[in-house]
């Protein structure tokens, strides 16, 4: 399973190489990069499938479902199935299957924003660089920047708290939070520190846990104005310049 994070994609071609090398089929989850590109090729069809979210919080927005892609035709006949009860023809049940597929009102919201889509992108980029631009004065936070050689929908805005960043993320957080900046941790905790019903293959893994504690996601979204954006990191440069005090009280 090759993950694509919420910014760039992952590696396609040395996770191929790998999938060729052992004979393992490989599937990419791939709910974070709709629109963009790998090497000028768009995501979708890579590996032996593709899987897509139509979720609020995804570019298109279907209000929930999703969907797959795949340039493997036996595997697209087999998911066709059991999209609708495994039925092939009128009532000749062949495979397993449920009601999976998109009701009128879901695929009515995906299409209207597949319309929207080359605008929605063009407000994404212009709120990125806005991020970008301001964010060049805290040298202490680090903005992960878009691959701008490939297509991208500059949907995310994630950051990096480095070394000399004076808080750690937890009270940053809180901080932005009660000042109603809707920031959030960026997926954490690490999947392996999550308790499960199921008994997990690793204990520890020190450097996924380290990185788990120095990424946030800062507010993006088609309600967050360029003016919200200033005032978010004048707030992040007003907690670094009174870390020491801000410290002692919380």
């Amino acid at each position: 399973m090759g993950v694509h994070p919420i910014v760039n994609c992952c590696d396609v071609d040395g996770l191929e190489a790998v999938s060729k090398r052992s004979g393992i089929p490989l599937l990419f989850d791939t709910v974070e990069s709709n629109y963009e590109t790998y090497r000028g090729y768009r995501v979708g069809r890579f590996g032996r499938a593709e899987c897509f979210s139509l979720h609020a919080s995804k570019l298109l927005n279907g209000f929930e479902g999703g969907y797959l892609t795949t340039n493997d035709d036996e595997l697209a006949q087999r998911v066709s199935y059991m999209r609708g009860f495994g039925f092939k023809g009128q009532d000749t049940v062949i495979d397993f299957g449920n009601n999976a597929k998109l009701n009128e009102v879901h695929a009515s919201m995906a299409l209207a924003a597949l319309d929207d889509l080359p605008d929605q992108v063009r407000r994404n980029k212009s709120r990125y660089r806005c991020y970008q631009r301001l964010l060049a004065d805290v040298p202490e936070l680090r903005l992960i920047e878009f691959d701008e050689h490939e297509e991208t929908s500059f949907k995310n805005i994630v950051v990096e708290l480095c070394d000399l960043w004076p808080i750690n993320r937890a009270a940053t957080l809180r901080l932005l939070n009660s000042e109603g900046v809707l920031a959030r941790a960026y997926y954490a905790p690490a999947l392996h520190q999550k308790k499960t019903s199921y008994e997990t293959r690793f204990d520890e893994l020190p450097l996924t846990e380290e990185l788990a504690e120095r990424f946030l996601n800062l507010p993006c979204g088609e309600h967050v104005s360029l003016n919200d954006i200033e005032s978010i990191v004048l707030l992040l440069k007003f907690i670094r310049d009174h870390a020491n005090e801000i410290g002692s009280r919380i």
